[in-house]
């Protein structure tokens, strides 16, 4: 970074690419970057971090604009896959987190016990999603073939072996 940065004002266009690169899970290292070759603003990672990743004001607008975009990706089915995984994978996740549930104490205001639980619930849905993300819609049992099983080759079977055998027929 050079030495002496230039403390220009964003316009309201400048402002808004900046929280969608945020929402987008750019860091603030790679949002100066981008902020230097499309506009060529040189802005500080600690002015990122300040003016738009703690700021309420911007939290609000990223949040909103991170919401809008895993919206979108969900809904088209050409979007990118990773992203589409990437939103499962934290799911899943998050589900199999332990979690405090209770915490029991005695008469004396000693703790005893800790209880931790996990929402194991959504998981098979989640894993079902993944599944068909990956694999697409075929299933991996097909269902339409069905295999009735017959008489008819152990017949053979065992007419072959009567006759290898010397057996009569009707015996």
């Amino acid at each position: 970074m050079p030495d002496k940065l230039r403390t220009t004002k964003l316009s309201g266009r400048q402002q808004i690419y900046v929280c969608t690169l945020l929402a987008g899970g750019y860091n603030a290292e790679r949002v100066c970057e981008d902020l230097k070759e499309k506009y060529d603003i040189d802005m500080s990672l600690q002015n990122i971090y300040q003016s738009y990743i703690h700021s309420k004001k911007w939290k609000k607008v990223i949040a909103r604009i991170s919401d809008q975009i895993t919206k979108r990706l969900a809904k088209h089915p050409l979007a990118d896959k990773t992203k589409r995984l990437d939103i499962l994978n934290k799911a899943i996740n998050e589900a199999m987190t332990w979690r405090l549930d209770k915490i029991h104490y005695n008469t004396w205001g000693l703790e005893l016990s800790r209880v931790m639980k996990r929402n194991l619930g959504p998981i098979p849905s989640l894993i079902r999603e993944a599944r068909v993300e990956i694999e697409g819609d075929k299933a991996l049992i097909d269902n339409s073939t069905h295999y009735h099983l017959t008489t008819e080759k152990k017949d053979k079977y065992r007419n072959s072996l009567k006759r290898l055998l010397g057996v009569k027929q009707g015996a």
